[in-house]
This record gives structure tokens, C-alpha cells and sequence, in this order.
């Protein structure tokens, strides 16, 4: 009997599982650790960029390469360099599994540290076949280890060689035993063979007595020869199952390969030029997204986000370049200053032909003031910088150029390898509102004499040489007869630097733009969590709202969710709010009239109120008085050079925030002899705004301004632009001939502060002596009149209509005050 020889060869220390895990984690520790103390070092230090950021990703990842490099070897060393190289297979097995995952670990530290977004990336397509990868060796290795001991009972070992050697020598055997035997025993032994079934075979079978014992051992060995060739099927079976694992793992690797040189190419490819009309280093604001979430969230509720493709602004600049194209791109400059510098159009939408949206970031083309257009800019623009075809936005070579914004305090940002942030011109909210000043600011020199203001070459100088605090810069170029020699549609900025410079003056702080239309938020962090980097902690910072809080919203059904819709009113509703003050100062009862004086005070906004295209915006009193059951108390009627204008029974009343407000014919009023505007002129109002004199409202008051157009002798409201001088008009309230200018809480007129403005109402309470009677003040305000929304009918986009829009219109109460009087 032969005895069997085992050999027992001591395992070498790399050969051991154990020796490679520890291995591993320590390299992985080290590493990553190093990395963190690196980001910390690169976050503290002084003027910081992405530079050396992007060096240490990318040295995590060079690292990470040559890893896997070495986990290739493997499979070098064992099918080529078997003799050439050191060690043993096994251990060059374990380093092939410990190394690999060890590079699949500092894979994902180097992920962590860029930027995180859902968007498909050359190196999340790297990442997802690294798994493949990884996932089918682990699935390899764990066949490997658990198919053999699992079928050793059924088929023993899985070597196909040595079965078939063993099944050849069964054959000889048989061979050798059909060697001289009877015609009989050689069919029966086939019939065996063929069939299987000896038995059957056997029945029949009549054999000479020598060869009864050598037909047991045919049988025997043919036996053998069957279990043999079961044997290797069963092994061929199970190998072609491991050995095709070989299939997934190694063509896998390959695209690996090949997806890693994709990803350095993708990484390291500067763009070295860019055309005027590409979209590449223009990020959309959903690139911005990616990481700063909540502000872009913020950001599309604003009116910002649709300046150039809100229905009313779409409707406007239709008509105002159908009846004036030599307005040209002024419009859209503002409204769209990416997509206009890239498109070139004038009117909306643009990009029709869809061809830049086509590009990569063409969704660019679809923003209106969006990040890039403020963060991009080291310094602030100057004024009316908005309307000139190259607003000053800076596009990166890659999708970003260096960022600008307000300082984060004594914690820096974490430097990312998307772009450079720093500070420009946003040191503090008054420096940072002076981006403001590039688009509100709407005035044009018509007059050809490179001036709008009536103090040549007062640009910048800070002077106030007539004392009426008013900066000269701002001072607008008037005629003897009061009339603008200019176009001025806006002047919010103006007013908003004349404010800062009296508020300085007196030794005051003073608000900036940012204070209220970007009102400060609780602390949070600027980037989503899930763009933060692991174990880094996500600072809360102070920062402004991104929704810029204005008097408008978007009147589109369905642009906001209802929850959307109940913030972006609200918010509206605080600020406009915040805006004047409603007193009533006196009370007094003569010969059967109550006269009440009513005050609107500018709660000392930094600009006038209203500002901004301010024909556009109706901001009117609402009067009425009732006695203590109830009754109406009526405004009396008024008499004006003999002629009687009926009064409604109070004033400033509409039936729904969808009415328009009516006013007492202006040209029916002129032909009475009263003057219906501040400089005399009659001004055709809207059908659809005035009422006749037996029947209107003498005593509103409503600050709307009129934009008009000039015609042979009289100025026609309409309801768009036109490149003429002085076309913007202040109506004078019917019952006491007085102008309803905007107030001011800063400017001197006549030496006398125009931040406020007192009119006077009377009742007729001749049959009410003795009553009490409680007079009501509401102050209100609605940002488009239903007329001027009805006159765009027919340019709105996608099949809006005038009372699509108006089903969303509401009206702000800004301020409210009553008093009760005793009638004697």
C-alpha cells in the first residue's frame, strides 16, 4: 500500500489575508488623513484658489491609478512572468485583492473632495464601472472559494486533465479485456456501453465459463469509464462557470482602462478659445444647483429668474420694437444680458431656432438675471451699464470663471476645483448695491448732448450745488417750461444714491438695496449638504435672500406651487408695508362738510415711492366714511369753474383686484378748463381708466404715473416705450388741482422735504348732527392696471391672455388708519 506524502511549506507573510488587511487600512488611514490635514491647510491659507485643490484631488487620484497599475501585474505575473519576478502567486493573489480595494477606497476620497452633483460626469461613469469591476472579481473570488469544497463529493477535485488521463487508462483496460473474446461477449459489451442496462443485457446472454469472470470485469470498468465521463462534464460545467467570471473581470478592467483615460482627458482638456456665440464657460443657473441649492431655489421665484421670459415683459418689448425697432437690443440688454451678447436678438424669446440651446450650458439662454450676470464681476458696473451691448460678464475657459460675493467671515470656504471665490466689489451692502445701478437706471440722452443730467460732467463727483439733496449727477436736464429733455422711464438707483449721501451727511447709516430686496436669512450653510465634503463641517453663514424682493410677481397660472405662492406674497406684502405710513391729522366740521386730511408719509425708503416704471403701478387711497349703523357717509360733489364733477360715494373704491381704477375724464376735464396734468398738457388716458364727469372720482388720489406717446397736441397713454423725450407724466387729482409726485424721503423741493403728501376729503354729514361717524384710510397697491395688461392681448407668449394673468392679480393693503368723529 502506498503511502501518501503530504508536504507542509510554511506560509510567507504576504501570502497572508491578515498581512495585506493590515496593510491596507494603514496605507488608507494614512492617506486619507493626510488629505484632510492638506484641505485644512489649503482652506487656511491666505488667498486660497482651486489650484491647489485640484492638485491634491488629483494626486488622490494619480495615487488611486497606480494602485490598480499594480493590482494589474497580477495578471501579468501569472500568465506571462511566471519565473521573472519575485514572490509567489499567492502573494501576488492577495495584493491583488487588498491593493485593489484599497484603490477602490481612495477612488471615493478623491470623489468627496470635488463636487458632488447627480449630473452623468466622465468620472461617475469611471466610479459605477471601478464597481463593475470590483463587484465581479469579489463575485470571482468568492466562486473560487466556495464551488470546489462544495462539490468535492460529487465530482472530487475540478481537474479535467487528470479525469480524462484516469477515463483513458479505463479504456485501455476495456480494450485490452475485448481483446479475443467470442463474437457474443463483444456485442453484449457494446449493447452495455450503448444502453446502460447490464441487466437487460445479461438476460440473454450465454457466455463460455472462461469468460463469466472477465465479463464481471468489463462491466466493472465500463462502470468506471461512465462515472468518468459524468465526472468531466460535471468539471467542465463548473470550471466554464469560474473560469467565466474571467469573461466579466478582465474586459471589464479593460473599459476601466478606458474609461480612466477618458476621465484624465475630460479633467486636464483646457478650452483654449471660445467663440462669441458658444455657450461653453457660461454656466446655467442649474449648474449653480448643483451645489448651492437652496439659493437657486430662492432665485426662481424671483422675478430675476424670468426677466426675459415673464409674459408681461415678453408682451412689452413685442410691441415697443414693432412700433419703434430702432430701440434695437436696449431692452433685452437688461432683461437677458447672456443670451442677448450671444444671439444678438432684440425682441423675445430668444434663440428661436433653438441653436444655442443646443450646446453644452445652452440653458443659459433661457435665464434672465442669473447668477453669473452679478457673481462674475470684480467690480461693480457703472451706471446704466445694462443698456450698452457688452455687459461686463466674464465667462470662464471651463464651465465657471471666478466667483465673487460678500466675505464669509473669519471660516473661509473650502476652495472646490468648479471656480475661485473671492470678495470684488461686494465688501458690505451699500458696495454691493451698486450692481443696482446698471439696470435701474433706465434714461436716455435724446437730446444728442451726451448728458441726461443738467450738470455737465458731474459723473461721480458727489457735489449737491443747488442744496435740494440731490446728488448734480442726478439732477435731470429740465427745460424752462419744466419739461425732460431726455427719456427717463427710471431713476430708482439715482434716488437711491441721493438717499445714502443725505443719510451720510447727517452722520446716519444708510440701507442698501440688498437690506430690503435681499432682506438677511437665518444662518445656513451656502452649499447643500450633499455637495459638502465628509467630515468637513458645513458652515452656517449669514447670508441675503435670493428671491429679491419687489412689488412684482409672476401673474403666469401655474408658475408657482401654492406653497411658492403663499411666500413670494407674503414676502411681498411685508416689504410693501414697510414702505409708507398712513395718518389722518385733522378733522373738522363746517357749515355741513367734514373735511379730512389725510397723510402718506415714505417710511424712509432709499428711493421714492412708488419708484421704477412707476406708470405701471397703481398705488391710490381708498376713502370712506360710515355712521354707527352702517350708512354710507357721501364725499361731496365739486365744483370746478361752474361745472359740477359728480363724486362717487367714496373714493378709491373697485369692485375686485381684476376692476380697474376709474378717474374722471381728463379730456372731458379740459374742455371744462381744469388742468389735467402737472405741466398743463392733456393726456388721453385708457378708454377703460375714466369715467365721465357726472360720475367719477374727483378726490383720488393715485400716484400711478402715465407713460404716453406724443401726438399732434395731445400725449396718449399707451402701453410701451418710445425713443422720445418727456414722455413719462404726473396726474393732477381732479378736486384740488394738486400733483400727485412721488414722495421722497430725502429731496428738498422748494426747501421743503418731499417725503410726504397731505389731501384733504369732504363728506357731506349736513343731515348728521349729533352722529359719530368712522372714517376709513386704506392705502393700496396693485403693480399692473388690468387695462395695460388687456392692451398687450395678442403679443403675450404661449396663448396667454390679458385674463389669464389678471386671475392671479391681488392688491396689497399698504397701510391702514381710521378715526371717528362726532358730528356737532
Amino acid at each position: 500500500m502506498t503511502k501518501r506524502i503530504r508536504i507542509n511549506r510554511p506560509t510567507g507573510t504576504f501570502e497572508r489575508a491578515i498581512t495585506w488587511v493590515v496593510v491596507s487600512a494603514a496605507l488608507f488611514l494614512i492617506l486619507t488623513v493626510g488629505a484632510y490635514v492638506l484641505l485644512q491647510f489649503i482652506q487656511q491659507s491666505e488667498n486660497a484658489t482651486r489650484v491647489p485643490m485640484f492638485n491634491l484631488i488629483t494626486g488622490l487620484g494619480i495615487l488611486a491609478v497606480g494602485l490598480i497599475v499594480i493590482v494589474a501585474v497580477y495578471s501579468v505575473r501569472k500568465r506571462l512572468l511566471q519565473e521573472q519576478m519575485p514572490g509567489t502567486m499567492m502573494s501576488w493573489l492577495k495584493s491583488h485583492i487588498y491593493l485593489a480595494l484599497l484603490a477602490f477606497a481612495l477612488v471615493f476620497v478623491h470623489g468627496s473632495l470635488a463636487v458632488f452633483d447627480a449630473e452623468i460626469s466622465s468620472g461617475k461613469v469611471a466610479v459605477i464601472v471601478f464597481i463593475l469591476v470590483v463587484l465581479s472579481g469579489v463575485a470571482w473570488r468568492i466562486v473560487y472559494t466556495v464551488i470546489p469544497p462544495a462539490v468535492s463529493n460529487t465530482v472530487g477535485n475540478l481537474s479535467v486533465r487528470d479525469t480524462r488521463t484516469k477515463s483513458q487508462i479505463v479504456q485501455v483496460e476495456m480494450d485490452k479485456t475485448l481483446a479475443g473474446k467470442s463474437t457474443e461477449f463483444r456485442r453484449a459489451a457494446a449493447d452495455g456501453i450503448r444502453t446502460g442496462k447490464w441487466k437487460r443485457v445479461e438476460a440473454n446472454l450465454q457466455l463460455p465459463p472462461h469468460e463469466q469472470a472477465e465479463w464481471n470485469r468489463f462491466k466493472h470498468l465500463a462502470e468506471r469509464a461512465r462515472r468518468y465521463r459524468r465526472r468531466e462534464r460535471l468539471q467542465r460545467l463548473y470550471a466554464a462557470f469560474m473560469q467565466g467570471w474571467k469573461w466579466l473581470h478582465i474586459p471589464m478592467a479593460v473599459v476601466f482602462a478606458a474609461t480612466i483615460l477618458f476621465h484624465v482627458k475630460d479633467v486636464l482638456n483646457p478650452v483654449t478659445s471660445i467663440e462669441d456665440h458658444e455657450t461653453f464657460g457660461l454656466p446655467p443657473a442649474q449648474m449653480c444647483e448643483r451645489c448651492h441649492q437652496d439659493i437657486v431655489q430662492e432665485w426662481k421665484l424671483s422675478m430675476h429668474s424670468i426677466a426675459q421670459t415673464g409674459p408681461v415683459v415678453v408682451a412689452q418689448t413685442r410691441m415697443a420694437l414693432e412700433k419703434h425697432p430702432e430701440f434695437g437690443l436696449v431692452c433685452n440688454n437688461c432683461h437677458a444680458p447672456i443670451g442677448t451678447s450671444l444671439t444678438k436678438y432684440p425682441t423675445l424669446p430668444l434663440d428661436e431656432e433653438n441653436l444655442l440651446r443646443s450646446q453644452p450650458n445652452g440653458a443659459i439662454i433661457d435665464d434672465g438675471i442669473t447668477c453669473i450676470v452679478c457673481h462674475t464681476l470684480p467690480e461693480a458696473p457703472t451706471e446704466r451699464r445694462g443698456m450698452f451691448d457688452d455687459f461686463p460678464v466674464t465667462r470662464g475657459t471651463a464651465f465657471f470663471a471666478d466667483m465673487f460675493g460678500p466675505p464669509l467671515g473669519d471660516s473661509p470656504a473650502i476652495p472646490n476645483t468648479w471656480h475661485n471665490s473671492g470678495v470684488g466689489f461686494m465688501t458690505d451692502n451699500l458696495s454691493s448695491s451698486r450692481l443696482c445701478g446698471a439696470c435701474h437706471n433706465v434714461q436716455v440722452d435724446i437730446n444728442g448732448d451726451g448728458e441726461v443730467s443738467i450738470f455737465p460732467s458731474s459723473d461721480d463727483n458727489l457735489q449737491d450745488s443747488d442744496g435740494d439733496n440731490q446728488l448734480d449727477e442726478n439732477e435731470l436736464d429740465i427745460d424752462d417750461d419744466g419739461r425732460l429733455r431726455d427719456l427717463v422711464l427710471q431713476t430708482t438707483f439715482d434716488e437711491w444714491e441721493d438717499y445714502v449721501a443725505v443719510q451720510q451727511a447727517r452722520g446716519q447709516p444708510a440701507l442698501g438695496c440688498v437690506d430690503c430686496h435681499m432682506p438677511r436669512q437665518q444662518p445656513s450653510p451656502l452649499v447643500t449638504p450633499k455637495s459638502g465634503i465628509p467630515f468637513f463641517p458645513n458652515i452656517e453663514r449669514e447670508r441675503q435672500s435670493h428671491t429679491f424682493i419687489g412689488v412684482d410677481y409672476d401673474l403666469t397660472p401655474g408658475r408657482y406651487t401654492p406653497e411658492e405662492l403663499e411666500l413670494v406674497l407674503h414676502e411681498r406684502e411685508t416689504l410693501l408695508q414697510s414702505a409708507a405710513t398712513l395718518s389722518i391729522d385733522s378733522t373738522q366740521v363746517v357749515d355741513g362738510r367734514l373735511t379730512v386730511s389725510v397723510t402718506i408719509r415714505n417710511n424712509l425708503v432709499g428711493h421714492s415711492l412708488p419708484t421704477g416704471f412707476a406708470f405701471a403701478r397703481q398705488m391710490w387711497l381708498e376713502v370712506s366714511a360710515k355712521t354707527q349703523d352702517g350708512t354710507p357717509v357721501c364725499l361731496t360733489d365739486v365744483d370746478v369753474n361752474g361745472t359740477i364733477i359728480g363724486a362717487q360715494c367714496a373714493s378709491g373704491v373697485i369692485d375686485s383686484p381684476q376692476s380697474d381704477l376709474l378717474t374722471c375724464d381728463p379730456v372731458a376735464l379740459s374742455q371744462v378748463g381744469i388742468r389735467p396734468s402737472k405741466n398743463n398738457e392733456v393726456i388721453v388716458l385708457h378708454p377703460d381708466s375714466v369715467a365721465p364727469l357726472d360720475n367719477c372720482d374727483p378726490w383720488l388720489v393715485n400716484f400711478q404715473k402715465v407713460l404716453t406717446k406724443k401726438s399732434l397736441t395731445n400725449f396718449i397713454e399707451v402701453p410701451y416705450q418710445s425713443p422720445t423725450a418727456d414722455i413719462v407724466k404726473i396726474r393732477v387729482r381732479v378736486s384740488d388741482d394738486q400733483a400727485m409726485d412721488p414722495l421722497n424721503s430725502t429731496l428738498l423741493v422748494n426747501g421743503k422735504l418731499r417725503d410726504s403728501a397731505t389731501f384733504d376729503y369732504v363728506f357731506d354729514v349736513s343731515e348728521l348732527s349729533g352722529d359719530e361717524v368712522l372714517i376709513t384710510v386704506v392705502l393700496h397697491f396693485r403693480h399692473l392696471p388690468p387695462y395695460f395688461l388687456r392692451e398687450l392681448n395678442g403679443y403675450y407668449p404661449n396663448g396667454l391672455t390679458a385674463d389669464d394673468l389678471l386671475a392671479n392679480m391681488t392688491v396689497v393693503d399698504m397701510a391702514k388708519t381710521s378715526a371717528q368723529v362726532v358730528i356737532p
